[in-house]
């Protein structure tokens, strides 16, 4: 009994040293957390960049999460950059809260996770705000082992220490010295400080993606020498000595950053005091990003919203840029990004959006994505009337049937288009739209004959859009809608349903109107023909007024001399007889205007229905012909025999 005690003794006990050293193990794989740089010398006023990084030691780790606190009287965070990270999912977005002086990520990988010293979880591009010392530390830490458990195997979190002093400013160009008393800021004989200008950088505030720069500046008489030093502080001692002096300094491939260009002049007397330039180099691009197309539940919705956000980890993100299909670029405040964007209203199609995000040194990153409007279903409007209230009724002909306007008139004054659309309209099961207004596009067809049937001349012609309305509807869904100052050409007048959001239907109802001018020859003969009959009219009211005096001359002398009886008579019928003539040919100029008018009206429309049955032949020879074109066919011939009778 007591060897079995012994055994099971034993037993437990190698049991207890097998768990202790599994979990002793894996306990003793402890992970600490720390930045780059942990301790520096930062000024008022610069941009700087802090990673945050992971040391493992020796674990394999597959997550972590944690708050880093940082003063914010002192710090601001600009913008941070996943780039290069360790993590690939990220279970909370980093986020920031200057005001609380926060920020906070929780990333994540899948296995077989990260084993390492320098593991990158982020960047963090700080800006500093005042002097002062900076303490950024990490708050409810958390590195999880990839061991199947989740273990915690967090062991410290090393704090950055920084020191921000105020911003040194260069010095003053010191001024003459006085015969009696010399200036304290620089040894009598000495040459003043540079005053350095630069054509590639000339505003110390602003950041540029030139890494070349150019400074210039002015040598006075008898220096002897110029020192130069380019660093990040100002002030800094100029190191670099050229002689003979030169005035300009190019630099080429400096790195991104803030920089100063020291200098200082010297002569036989001593050297001179310092002048620091500053200048500002930001050659990378913003971080790239994704367009993201909300609303997807509705592709009726005219005005789409979009979620796009990049962002610069050194001269931060100065504007974003947006085009629409074939539109132009227009700009967008870098504040709205990373919010819900709602785009213009757009009409039913796939659209390709392009955004390009710039940084204030201007740089660009873009992304492209499309978009799908889909059309609201509204029934195509129906046209009721089309109205010239400015054309002369003789010049206009409307071929209902087809409702098409050909008016021969130069310039139409104004068209105007009556007709009804549906109120409401269901865009899915449950959900009904009112329908607002009817939108009417002017297009006008490129290189469309001018002659024939306007039915033939749309068939290959390009549209143009040149005008578009909008009308509202009324109760009973009616509308009118207004187009003056259409000049010599062929146009349609397409009218779509639009509902309460803006959205537009695809369904439209087209009027075909068609302004038809003269040629140049045949307004040239119609001159001429005029001009001639003017004159004719001319002479023949001369003579006609003429006669009549000559007649009333008779008339007074006979009736004082009495002795002319018979002349009278045969004077007076006569006259009688030449205003009867000047009468009846003014009549019959009428007539023959009138008439010549008509036929030539009756030509035109006899050429076109010829053209039209042509084109039936043509169709039929290759096709039974519809029920409406056959129905069509039958009227043109009915309307052909009855104009060559009219002409016989």
């Amino acid at each position: 009994m007591r060897y079995k005690k012994l055994k099971f003794l034993e037993f437990s006990l190698a049991i207890c040293f097998f768990i202790l050293f599994i979990f002793g193990a894996r306990v003793a794989d402890a992970a600490t957390l720390y930045f780059s740089p942990s301790s520096e010398n930062f000024t008022v006023g610069n941009i700087f960049t802090v990673n945050v990084l992971v040391n493992t030691e020796n674990a394999t780790i597959n997550n972590i999460e944690s708050t880093v606190n940082f003063p914010s009287d002192l710090l601001e965070v600009i913008s941070f950059s996943k780039s290069g990270s360790i993590f690939s999912l990220w279970v909370e977005e980093p986020s920031f809260s200057n005001g609380a002086g926060t920020l906070s990520f929780n990333g994540g990988l899948p296995t077989p996770g990260f084993n390492g010293t320098t593991g990158k979880v982020l960047s963090v591009v700080f800006r500093v705000k005042k002097a002062g010392s900076a303490t950024v530390i990490f708050s409810s830490p958390a590195i999880r082992a990839n061991d199947g458990y989740g273990t915690n195997v967090f062991r410290t979190g090393a704090p950055a220490l920084l020191n921000l002093v105020s911003e040194e400013k260069p010095l003053p160009s010191p001024s003459a010295p006085s015969p009696s008393a010399p200036s304290p800021s620089a040894v009598p004989g000495t040459p003043k400080a540079p005053v350095i200008s630069s054509s590639t950088h000339p505003d110390s505030t602003k950041w540029y993606a030139d890494n070349n720069p150019v400074f210039k500046w002015d040598l006075p008489s008898r220096v002897s020498e110029v020192t130069l030093v380019m660093s990040t502080r100002a002030n800094s001692p100029p190191i670099i000595s050229y002689i003979p002096p030169m005035s300009e300094k190019i630099l080429t491939k400096v790195g991104d950053g803030t920089w100063y260009l020291n200098a200082r002049f010297s002569n036989s007397a001593g050297l001179g005091p310092i002048t620091s330039f500053k200048f500002n180099i930001d050659t990378r691009p913003p971080q790239k990003f994704e367009i993201t197309s909300l609303n997807q539940d509705d592709l009726t919705n005219p005005r789409p919203e979009l979620l796009f956000e990049s962002s610069d980890e050194l001269s931060g993100l100065d504007h974003y840029e947006m085009k629409i299909g074939d539109g132009d670029w227009f700009t967008i405040a870098s504040e709205l990004a990373g919010k819900p964007y709602k785009l213009p209203p757009q009409m039913p199609g796939t659209r390709e959006i392009s955004v390009k995000a710039f940084d204030r040194a201007g740089n660009s990153t873009s992304s492209n994505t499309k978009i799908v409007i889909k059309p609201v279903p509204i029934p195509k409007p129906v046209i009721k009337e089309v109205i010239l209230p400015k054309t002369k009724v003789e010049k206009v002909v409307v071929i209902k049937e087809e409702v098409e306007v050909v008016v021969k008139e130069v310039v139409v004054k104004e068209v105007v288009v009556k007709g009804l659309v549906a109120k409401e309209v269901a865009i899915k099961e449950g959900v009904v739209v009112k329908v607002v207004a009817v939108r009417v596009d002017v297009l006008k067809l490129e290189n469309s004959n001018s002659f024939g049937q306007i039915s033939e001349a749309v068939k290959d012609a390009k549209e143009k859009l040149v005008k578009t309305v909008e009308v509202p509807i009324g109760e009973s869904g009616n509308f009118e809608a207004k187009i003056d100052n259409l000049e010599i050409g062929t146009y349609i007048v397409r009218t779509y349903g639009k509902d309460e959001r803006g959205a537009i239907s695809d369904a439209f109802s087209d009027v075909v109107l068609k302004v038809a001018g003269e040629s140049v020859l045949a307004q040239s003969a119609k001159w001429v023909y005029k001009a001639i009959l003017r004159g004719f009219d001319s002479l023949v009211n001369f003579l006609s007024k003429g006669w009549f005096l000559i007649a009333l001359g008779v008339v007074l002398v006979s009736m004082a001399t009495l002795t002319i009886k018979k002349v009278v008579p045969f004077i007076t019928d006569e006259t009688r007889k030449l205003r009867f003539i000047a009468s009846e040919y003014k009549s019959m100029k009428k007539l023959r205007k009138i008439d010549s008018k008509t036929k030539l009206e009756l030509r035109i429309l006899q050429k076109d229905i010829r053209d039209e049955l042509d084109l039936l032949k043509k169709i039929a020879s290759h096709r039974h012909l519809h029920p409406e074109e056959q129905y069509l066919k039958n009227k043109l011939e009915k309307y052909a025999d009855l104009i060559k009778n009219m002409k016989e």
